[in-house]
Formats: structure tokens, sequence, C-alpha cells
């Protein structure tokens, strides 16, 4: 009896001590740098990471930010640490979240959000990938579209824009924040 007391107040201790988890909200909102304008992109399906960087780096652009991209590996959850402690380790990775169903032997290691990946950064990210035999998800399944913001110079928001829209990797694009030209 006086173990199951003890257990009790264990339980009650620990549900007590669980915070709400916040809201999510679907896009995360970046930092505009002062001097900038912003556009905002999303990403066809079945477009994979590499592909992104090599297409923006290519227009001579490392100044961007890219989220929601899936990873799956199946692994138990006592490696979830692990896990976490690998992806933490990058400075170039934002935000990042590690989700494992109950019935299911896969984990989803989901929202991964990239600042200024590039291509020595992708190169880094990819080995992880590679090594620890993630498995890259570029249509995840669910209903959060990857996407991005360009950060570009004062007075090219226009040209940057178009060049966007015209890439076939690019889903919409739009113009988010226009750096103010006047004090």
């Amino acid at each position: 009896m006086k173990k199951l007391a003890v257990l009790c107040v264990l339980g009650l201790v620990l549900v007590s001590s669980c915070k709400k988890d916040p809201p999510i909200n679907q896009y995360k909102q970046p930092v505009y740098p002062l001097d900038s304008g912003v556009i905002g992109f999303t990403l066809n399906n079945n477009v994979t990471l590499k592909q992104v960087v090599n297409v923006l780096t290519g227009l001579k652009t490392d100044s961007f930010e890219l989220y929601n991209f899936y990873y799956t590996k199946a692994f138990p959850n006592d490696s979830m640490t692990y896990y976490w402690h690998i992806i933490k380790s990058c400075s170039y990775i934002i935000d990042f979240n590690i989700s494992k169903s109950l019935c299911d032997s896969f984990t989803m290691i989901n929202s991964v959000d990239f600042k200024y990946l590039d291509s020595t950064k992708l190169a880094n990210w990819s080995s992880i990938v590679q090594q620890q035999k993630f498995i890259e998800m570029p249509n995840s399944g669910w209903s959060y579209n990857r996407y991005g913001f360009l950060y570009v110079p004062n007075g090219q928001e226009t040209l940057w824009l178009n060049k966007l829209k015209n890439l076939s990797i690019i889903s919409t694009a739009n113009l988010e924040y226009i750096y103010p030209c006047c004090p």
C-alpha cells in the first residue's frame, strides 16, 4: 500500500510539472536584416534541399533561410537524445523537432529549418544525413509547405522577385518587406 501511495505522489508531481505546449504556427517569421528587402517563397513538391541550395547559390546568393524540411529514420526511442545532440550541434540549423509514433518504427525529424546554408554547410549537413542514414522526404506528406525567405539588397527587390518566379523549383514568390529608403 505504501508503494502505491509513493507511485501516486510521483505521478501527481510529474503530471503537475508538465507545461502545456505552445500553439504551433505554420510559418515562422524571419528577423529582417535592417538593410535588405525580403522575398518569401514556397517550394514545389519533390524538390530536395540540395537542389534548392544549388539553385539559390547558383544565383550568387547565400542570404536565405529555408523552412520545413523533413527526414526520417528507424531508430529506437532511447536513441532520440543522441540524434537530437547531433542535429543541435549544427549552427546553421535554426530549429527542428523529433517525433515518433508509438506504433511506427520510423522517427520523423521534422521542420528542420536552415539559415544561410552555403555549399560548405550543405556538404556538412549532407555528410551527417549520409552517415546517420537519414532519409530526406521532399514531399513530407504533411500539409505544411516547405518555404524560405531570400534577403536581397536594398532597391533590388523586384529584380530578385522576378528571378525567383522564373525558377522551376519555386511554387510561389512574394515580396515580404522593402527596406525603407529614407530615414
